[in-house]
């Protein structure tokens, strides 16, 4: 079972060859397709958590004692942090909800419903925390939400002791990822290389292997590079379509089975980015990509993509599924990032 969706923004500042064209693109079959829309290369320095209105909002609202709370690990996330009594200030911010009760599971929900950021994606992580006025708790929790995981490390945000507000009882958690990292970015070498070169790849990085047609080479790696024009967010991003001159689709797969629940939907999310470059002698191939779930192909996704593109899909699980992608046809090449498996 799968269904598939698209969101929108710009990629500003993005160097494109002159022979790029951008093509209206449509995944194949009867799924629903929704609008899609481009993305740039995620500046992470401008999304840092804006305390401003949630502090405002805070301080001109009603007080309460303190209710029992939930701090129960909800289902499909993973515990990050606390309690400590500062919150979190991390890039990927998607903005804030208040809920009526200190409800862990109430907030997950809110990340989950959460519509993607056009930039980063769906809702990633939250943090929960109570802020308290002048001594009294006050009478909504605050649920802050992100497109990228979190963790203590950016938990610094004492409150707005100024006008004595402060923040306590702050938690952090990150919804579960089935893949292995999707953002590539643990895969790095030091520029310049010994060859004088400022990029690098690999065939199989953290539970990620690349492989050929017995006919090809080096059609499906990942990729690090000095400059971020290839990834979406950071230096390393996944490429099909060869770094050699064949034309065979290359395929990138995760090597074991995932450890998904039979009967569950789980939200695969990804970012894409194909160009075409036409060189002489060689076939003048439209990039194109299949999604292969337990060995069937369940979506595919062809086009020019100028630049970085969001696509998701809901996939069932049936337990221990295999996941791959295949495509790129030489000279023409797709690049992925952030590729994500989330319980929906």
């Amino acid at each position: 079972m799968i269904s598939r969706a698209g969101r929108p923004a710009r990629r500003p500042n993005l160097k494109k060859p002159t022979d790029l064209r951008t093509l209206a693109s449509r995944l194949a079959g009867a799924n629903p397709v929704l609008t899609r829309h481009e993305t740039r290369s995620v500046d992470l320095s401008t999304t840092y958590t804006d305390f401003k209105p949630i502090f405002e909002a805070l301080e001109a609202g009603s007080a309460h004692q303190r209710r029992q709370v939930d701090v129960d690990t909800p289902v499909g996330y993973d515990f990050s942090f606390g309690p400590i009594d500062f919150a979190n200030n991390a890039p990927g911010y998607m903005g804030f909800d208040f809920i009526d009760t200190y409800d862990t599971t109430a907030c997950a929900n809110v990340c989950n419903s959460a519509d993607p950021d056009a930039n980063g994606g769906i809702c990633k992580a939250f943090n929960i925390w109570q802020g308290v006025v002048n001594g009294t708790p006050a009478a909504q929790v605050t649920c802050a939400m992100y497109f990228i995981p979190i963790d203590a490390s950016t938990a610094t945000n004492p409150g707005d002791v100024g006008n004595n507000l402060t923040v306590t009882s702050s938690m952090g958690f990150v919804r579960q990822d089935l893949l292995p990292d999707g953002t590539f970015e643990g895969f790095n070498c030091t520029f310049p290389t010994a060859s004088g070169s400022f990029s690098c790849y690999t065939e199989s990085y953290d539970g990620w292997l690349g492989t050929s047609p017995p006919e090809g080479l080096l059609d499906a790696t990942i990729e690090n590079a000095a400059s971020p024009f290839f990834a979406h967010m950071g230096f390393s991003a996944a490429q099909l379509g060869s770094q050699a001159t064949d034309q065979f689709p290359g395929t990138l797969s995760v090597v074991d089975p995932l450890a998904t629940e039979p009967g569950v939907d789980y939200v695969l999310e990804f970012f894409i980015r194909a160009q075409d470059a036409p060189q002489p002698g060689f076939a003048d191939l439209t990039p194109s990509m299949n999604i292969t779930w337990n060995g069937d192909v369940v979506g595919t996704v062809s086009g020019i993509f100028a630049n970085y593109t969001r696509e998701q899909f809901t996939l069932t699980a049936v337990g221990n599924d295999t996941f791959s992608v295949t495509g790129g046809f030489w000279p023409s090449f797709i690049l992925l990032d952030d590729i994500y498996l989330l319980r929906q």
